[in-house]
């Protein structure tokens, strides 16, 4: 008979990173105790508010199988002498597994003859053993920050203050942190606060529910979600949606509880991105916006009590006006002065020992921001002016204040100052995207100064030696490179990573970079940027296919021609030739890989109109080699990658096969066998020039 456990620790209030990291790990820890001590069971899954944290596991069934394993030791020769008598060694692996020496013997196995034995691990009552897996469960959940109270050895993240412990109708025993398990929990804090006791495992989730707390975070979320929108709609306007609120906002309550509050409208004078930092990164309140967009002056919290909203919704108010006048008087402050005039400032902030001051960034950025206008088309003289003042807003009072901030309040400063609405705007976006789920940077001059940024960085960081490594990445340089892969891959920029990167290695000039290997610099970083870009692609396109277009670019890479290339190719994985071109192309390519390497396919082609070949296969293949070829061309040179898979995977697949089934390639005929060689050769290069056809594995299943 299968039972439902359940373990709830309750304890002092969680912040919101605790109880998300120990609700990510109860569910392995549970499954692996289960595991060691062989109970089966069904679906695990953890709940949690601030103030509890709850693991169910389903279906766990009362008795323990017994069960036969069979174990193998070390090899023949390390388990008995020569005169075939036991060793040391196989004596401690009966001891080790307690087994007598009369239970081992030598087996066949796949690797050899090998040690064995057979043990039997009695069955018996899971409950016996459930105090046993709880306790190890709880004493194994880590967080950022722990606490140890009164001479408690154990430590946890904050005081635990009871246990409940069920294993269907009955208590499992067992004691953590000097807490011993029962049956009986507590309601909400304020709204329910009274102790109360279960009869069975099943009724816990509605029984808490009874009592003011929603402990499954996903039902409390709809809830607080629903209360925001409306409240949102009641008072005029929508709800401003905002992912980080809606999951810290809820590690905070337990039963959601909406309260609107009200700002002064003279302070919607202040940038927007301000009032909404202040809000939701200060204040952990929701925003909201008119039909047409305007931000309201009001605010939406959740609060974890219903008692006396009034109350709550004048102190935040009273709160969020403090804020607000401070922001008011940093933003006056900076506005009394150009942007411009800060430059100089720059000076005294240090970017990195190695690599200088902000201002020493500015100049390489400025300067490789004109080659980056190129690439996106944007006006030179803008991006430069840009480039001149992007980080100028590093010393305003506003980012020493809210440091998220930084660009939001470069561009204020600008608009404020009368600048080129493109300017101001490329001030703002040239930190996009701040983070994996942030848009690029939208505009062509924003993007281009997004892109010198990062690539400055980029090459900095590897010019000194700082590569990432491992799971270390102090600089953030990977999220760097997926910055500026994402941005040229947005606007369908095309350049050379090479020539981009020795662009920007160009400004890291003087004393300190005289000995600096600027060949392998730049060869490490492209390599690096290849691989985040095999990455980010392979979720879409499938990792063998874009391994097979990268190899098209040698060591260079154009990024969004590798991702054109990937797309034309991933759209055709359902053409039925194209597996079994994967698998002709691939034996052409092995066949022919170590002759004429420096043979181009311009001069196969010339050398191929000409020859004559004696049997039909071969003179069926040159015909339909040296038609595809120039369809190919024809396509890669308009980059119409889709058209050259299908010339390839329809036009080659038929011949290519009846080929290899007719015609022996390696004839004792040496004029024979190298003008098959040639004929493959060209087949090898035509198809290369679209990708490598051998490298897709998928297709070849």
């Amino acid at each position: 008979m299968a039972r439902t456990l359940l373990l709830e620790i309750g304890c002092e209030e969680l912040p919101t990173s605790f109880v998300r990291g120990a609700l990510a790990q109860l569910p392995s820890l549970a499954r692996e105790e289960l595991a060691r001590h062989r109970i089966a069971h069904g679906e695990i899954r953890a709940l949690g508010t601030p103030r509890r944290l709850t693991l169910i596991v389903e279906q766990v069934d009362e008795a323990i199988a017994s069960q036969t394993e069979a174990l193998l030791g070390p090899p023949e020769s390390a388990a008995k002498d020569k005169d075939g008598k036991w060793t040391k060694a196989a004596e401690g692996f009966a001891k080790k597994n307690g087994l007598a020496m009369e239970a081992l013997s030598i087996a066949d196995t796949d690797k050899g003859r090998y040690l064995r034995a057979e043990r039997t691990l009695a069955g018996g009552d899971a409950r016996e053993k459930l105090g046993e897996v709880l306790a190890t469960a709880c004493a194994k959940v880590s967080f950022e920050k722990s606490m140890r109270w009164a001479d408690i050895e154990s430590a946890f993240g904050r005081p635990v203050q009871w246990l409940l412990a069920l294993f269907g109708a009955d208590v499992i025993d067992f004691e953590f942190v000097r807490v011993r398990a029962g049956r009986a929990t507590y309601g909400h804090r304020f709204l329910a606060p009274e102790r109360f006791e279960l009869t069975s495992a099943d009724e816990y989730v509605g029984a808490l529910r009874d009592k003011k707390v929603l402990v499954d975070p996903k039902e409390r979320l709809d809830v607080q979600r629903e209360a925001l929108v409306a409240a949102a709609k009641d008072n005029g306007g929508t709800l401003v949606d905002n992912a980080f609120l809606d999951e810290e906002v809820l590690g905070l309550v337990e039963w959601p509880y909406v309260v609107v509050g009200r700002f002064e409208e003279a302070f919607l004078s202040l940038p927007d991105e301000l009032i909404e930092t202040v809000m939701s990164f200060h204040q952990r309140y929701f925003a909201a916006r008119s039909a047409d967009g305007k931000l309201l002056p009001l605010f939406i919290t959740t609060v974890n009590t219903a008692l006396d909203p009034d109350r709550i919704r004048k102190g935040n108010e009273r709160v969020m006006r403090a804020r607000l006048n401070d922001a008011r008087f940093f933003v006056e402050k900076d506005r009394s002065e150009p942007l411009s005039a800060r430059g100089p400032r720059l000076a005294g902030i240090v970017y990195h020992q190695k690599l200088g001051t902000y201002a020493d960034k500015v100049l390489r950025v400025e300067a490789l921001s004109a080659d980056c206008a190129k690439v996106f088309g944007a006006e030179a003289s803008l991006c430069t002016e840009a480039a001149r003042l992007c980080k100028c807003d590093l010393v305003a009072l506003t980012v020493g204040e809210f440091p998220e901030l930084q660009g939001y309040v470069g561009r204020d400063l600008a608009r404020n100052d009368g600048l080129d609405a493109t300017v101001c705007e490329a001030i703002a976006e040239h930190y996009l995207p701040r983070g994996a789920e942030d848009s690029v940077a939208l505009s062509k001059l924003g993007a281009a100064l997004a892109v010198a940024d990062r690539v400055d960085t980029l090459a900095g960081f590897f010019a000194i030696g700082q590569k990432p490594s491992g799971g270390g990445d102090p600089f953030g340089l990977r999220r760097a490179a997926l910055g500026v892969l994402r941005t040229l891959l947005h606007h369908e920029a095309r350049v050379s990573l090479t020539a981009l990167i020795s662009a920007a290695l160009g400004h890291y000039s003087g004393e300190k970079f005289a000995a600096l290997d600027r060949a392998q610099v730049q060869r490490d970083l492209v390599s690096f940027l290849r691989e985040r870009l095999e990455v980010a692609l392979s979720q879409r396109f499938g990792v063998d296919v874009v391994r097979a277009c990268l190899e098209t670019q040698g060591e260079d890479c154009d990024p969004f021609d590798v991702f054109e290339r990937a797309q034309a190719l991933h759209s055709l994985r359902g053409n039925p030739q194209l597996g079994l071109a994967a698998k002709c192309i691939e034996r052409a390519t092995n066949i022919s890989k170590d002759v004429l390497t420096s043979e181009s396919a311009s001069s196969l082609v010339e050398w191929l109109r000409t020859h004559s070949f004696a049997l039909d296969e071969e003179r069926a293949l040159q015909r339909v080699v040296l038609d595809v070829e120039s369809q190919v061309a024809g396509a890669v040179a308009n980059r119409d990658y889709r058209g050259a898979v299908s010339a390839i995977a329809d036009g080659l697949t038929a011949p290519l096969d009846q080929f290899f089934t007719k015609v022996f390639v390696m004839d004792e005929d040496l004029a024979k066998r190298d003008a098959r060689l040639r004929l493959l050769k060209l087949v090898t290069l035509t198809s290369g020039s679209v990708c490598r056809f051998d490298m897709l594995t998928d297709s070849k299943r």
